[in-house]
């Protein structure tokens, strides 16, 4: 079985993933978000935050009246498999597709986003270990939410 370096520790990584999410946050002022979401992969933390601005100029979809989203989601998987790309990979390793699903944001208005998620995953072989996973967004205007990236900030104990 293979193990990634960031999946040695098993729980540990999880544990200390959850302890920088709120490290990563200070980049980001709070006030100007409606939703902020966070991925950890190699040292980093993602916060994908859908601001107050993007959230108006959002496309409204509504699903109980039967028309399909404004965007597919073979569209929505590939603006985020475009951006997962663009991270850098160890040898052996790669993004595999997790799920593509709808996540409502505000029902009554409408507004969803497309959440695209990838496991990292190796090659060959099995792994060990909690997977790691990233979790794309994607505005039903077709929009991929960049997220604000952070290095992981451990608490010394």
């Amino acid at each position: 079985m293979k193990t990634h370096p960031l999946t040695k520790a098993g729980m540990l990584c999880l544990s200390l993933a959850l302890l920088a999410t709120p490290l990563a946050a200070e980049k980001m002022n709070r006030n100007d978000y409606c939703k902020i979401r966070y991925s950890h992969f190699d040292d980093k933390v993602y916060a994908f935050g859908l601001t107050k601005e993007a959230y108006r100029k959002m496309a409204v979809w509504r699903f109980d009246q039967g028309a399909p989203p404004p965007i597919s989601a073979q569209q929505a998987h590939g603006k985020a498999r475009a951006w997962i790309d663009t991270l850098e990979k160890s040898p052996g390793w790669k993004w595999e597709l997790d799920q593509i699903a709808l996540e409502p944001i505000d029902q009554n208005e409408g507004k969803w986003l497309w959440l695209v998620s990838f496991e990292y995953k190796v090659t060959e072989g099995g792994q060990t270990g909690q997977p790691i996973r990233m979790h794309v967004y994607v505005t039903m205007n077709g929009d991929l939410i960049q997220p604000v990236v952070s290095e992981m900030k451990r608490r010394s104990q």
